[in-house]
């Protein structure tokens, strides 16, 4: 048995020095969310904007149905064009990437599994919001992306 825990820490200690990475999450995080059904939360975020760049990357802890879980603002003086790469690596349940218009128009940019769909997201005229979603189930995934503001639009990674 001991020898068992020496293996497993050796091989953790190596996926962390060659820059792998292992993320677990705990059944009691992933429950918090129960208990915190009006809010969603990051882990581990770290965001940048750098001129019409955002980056951003984490985790997020999405629930339900809220939609507060915001990695950019925007707004559009004109319809233009934002374009996203990255990816999303689901560890929990269902969460989704959104482009929400001023008009409450969703666009879907990322499938249940976590497969950015969009990289070119057309754009309308007023404020918006890329975020995450639940769309009815809670769930917790991992993510990196850049967000790149065609002409026209200004980012925001702060309210």
């Amino acid at each position: 048995m001991q020898n068992k825990k020496i293996y497993i820490l050796s091989v953790l200690l190596c996926l962390s020095l060659c820059g792998c990475g292992v993320i677990f999450v705990s059944d009691s995080e992933y429950e918090k969310l129960s208990l915190e059904e009006t809010s969603s939360y990051f882990n581990n975020y770290q965001s940048g904007l750098e001129g019409q760049v955002c980056t951003a990357s984490g985790q997020v802890y999405q629930s339900a149905n809220k939609e507060n879980a915001v990695i950019a603002w925007l707004n559009a003086a004109e319809d233009s064009t934002l374009y996203i790469t990255g990816n999303i690596r689901p560890l929990r349940g269902n969460v989704q990437l959104v482009y929400t218009a001023q008009d409450g128009t969703a666009t879907l940019l990322s499938e249940k599994d976590g497969t950015l769909t969009t990289e070119e997201i057309a754009v309308t005229a007023g404020t918006g919001t890329i975020h995450f979603t639940g769309n009815g189930e809670k769930g917790v995934c991992g993510f990196q992306l850049e967000i790149r503001a065609g002409d026209g639009i200004s980012l925001k990674n702060k309210p």
